[in-house]
């Protein structure tokens, strides 16, 4: 009995330490980037990849399909002569999608407080909207309310530095809950004298495999572009504007092989624009940038992306 006593000890410890290992989980909220929109102008703009923008599932990359505003926010920008500017909500513009947001447009001439000339580093922090939310998976989960994601280049920001925003998921069940249900079913396998070893087994056998499902399910899935681009408003000819999608091909795709089309009308006849980057954000997700075509006229249009790799 002494032998199975501590069979069964060290299998409920190993249990228990997956758990206090597999619960503290960072899930992609968005990302907030430094972008050079225009000559000697740059902006700090929000993507947010919540609700619909949220990858199709099996792709993970930003899982969570319950739209999560971003509320709260400040973002504190730090100069390398040693001083700070910071900004608050009234910064940032709602895009149309109700989710993303665009920052407001600063000389790269100048220093605080209207400019971001030497600025090297930039943290936002704010609150999620909602505590409770489900992943494209299925499922739902707890996340913590608060964030904060950092951009730094210690040479000074630039075109295509950002950060990524991340939910953490509460710790639950907490570890000592499971310590204490995994001392409870010791002593009740103990009093009962009857323990086998096949159930228990069984039982850690289930678990390691719900911890390898989800890595196994994971698939490339078709490219899922977001509602808005960044920034969602542009110059005919002077703005550079990105879209960001998920489902991307893996691996690094040229800008060459990359074309922008834009149309009037849901697949009305296109004005295209080549790519003048193509950066992978994280996962499946890639942002292209490219120029807004000089010969379009004020109004809306529809975006779309096509090329090989």
């Amino acid at each position: 009995m002494r032998k199975a006593f501590s069979r069964l000890f060290l299998v409920t410890f190993a249990a228990v330490s997956l758990s206090a290992a597999a619960h503290a989980t960072d899930l992609p909220v968005g990302f907030i980037s430094y972008d050079v929109t225009g000559a000697n102008v740059a902006e700090f703009d929000i993507s947010n990849f919540t609700g619909a923008n949220a990858s199709t599932f099996p792709d993970t990359t930003f899982p969570i399909t319950t739209p999560l505003s971003l509320t709260d926010l400040s973002l504190t920008v730090d100069f390398a002569n040693g001083t700070s500017e910071v900004f608050g909500p009234s910064y940032f513009t709602l895009d149309s999608d109700g989710l993303s947001l665009d920052g407001e447009q600063l000389s790269t001439l100048s220093s605080a407080p209207t400019g971001l000339f030497g600025a090297d580093e930039a943290t936002l922090t704010g609150d999620f909207s909602a505590g409770d939310v489900m992943l494209n998976g299925g499922g739902t989960i707890n996340i913590l309310s608060s964030f904060s994601a950092t951009i730094n280049d210690p040479s000074g920001l630039s075109d295509d530095d950002l950060a990524i925003i991340d939910a953490t998921q509460t710790p639950e069940p907490p570890s000592w809950m499971m310590l204490a249900t995994g001392l409870l079913l010791i002593l009740f396998l103990v009093l009962a004298r009857g323990m086998k070893r096949r159930p228990v087994g069984l039982a850690l056998g289930l678990g390691l495999a719900l911890l390898v499902l989800p890595g196994a399910l994971k698939a490339q899935t078709m490219v899922k572009l977001s509602a808005d681009t960044s920034p969602s408003i542009g110059s005919a000819g002077a703005t550079t504007v990105s879209v960001t999608g998920t489902g991307f091909p893996s691996g690094a795709i040229a800008p060459g092989s990359v074309l922008v089309s834009l149309s009037a009308t849901c697949g009305g006849a296109p004005t295209t624009a080549p790519a003048s980057s193509v950066q992978n954000i994280i996962g499946t997700s890639d942002k292209i940038e490219f120029l807004v075509p000089g010969s379009l006229a004020a109004g809306r249009y529809f975006v779309s992306v096509s090329g090989t790799s």
